[in-house]
């Protein structure tokens, strides 16, 4: 699969989930041909938006991926919703290295709005990595 593939996939991928999100939380249907419109038209910038980078002599073709600075931490949080069940939470903590130190999953009896489902995650998992 060439380059232009894998972006119009990755691209396509992001936008159905987008979609997916706005039929969920907003009750907006997104029509297919839309979607496919967005994958192509953001694959179309961020072609744009790196070519410069493609033409600079001074970069080299293996970018060296810096590691993060001793003691900070990553740290992915999720939410999903269970209509009749609940809510569940997720958390990933990675260290420096991006090893994996913390995973964590809780699930709840609570009917929320999706914003305040991601809140009550982040505060989860906050309150997880302090504790």
């Amino acid at each position: 699969m060439d380059k232009l593939s894998v972006q119009l996939l990755n691209s396509s991928f992001w936008n159905i989930w987008l979609a997916r999100k706005d039929c969920l939380y907003n009750q907006k249907v997104v029509e297919l041909y839309v979607i496919a419109e967005r994958a192509l038209q953001g694959v179309m910038e961020f072609r744009k938006e790196t070519a410069s980078d493609h033409n600079v002599g001074n970069q080299s073709k293996n970018p060296v991926k810096e590691p993060n600075p001793k003691g900070v931490c990553t740290m992915l949080v999720g939410d999903g919703l269970i209509v009749a069940e609940g809510i569940t939470f997720g958390c990933v903590v990675k260290d420096h290295n991006q090893q994996v130190i913390v995973v964590a999953c809780l699930k709840k009896n609570l009917c929320v709005v999706p914003c305040l489902a991601e809140m009550l995650a982040i505060r989860w998992s906050l309150n997880l990595v302090k504790g």
